[in-house]
């Protein structure tokens, strides 16, 4: 299956100018750094099951189960 493709624009970009952008891209994970758009890598599932752990954690202390 192809992917689709997505490209780092090489202009500065504002916020919002970097929402709308981000909103249309059809896959991946970008930041904005100093108005350039910059990929960033792709989270791994052990990070995302961690993130999950440490969210239901703080729910739990928080008394919000």
């Amino acid at each position: 299956m192809a992917r689709a493709q997505t490209y780092e624009p090489e202009t500065s970009m504002t916020r919002e100018e970097f929402q709308v952008w981000a909103d249309q891209q059809p896959s991946g994970r970008f930041e904005r750094i100093d108005g350039i758009v910059v990929a960033m890598a792709p989270e791994r599932a052990s990070h995302n099951r961690r993130k999950g752990s440490v969210r239901d954690a703080l729910r739990r202390a928080a008394g919000r189960d």
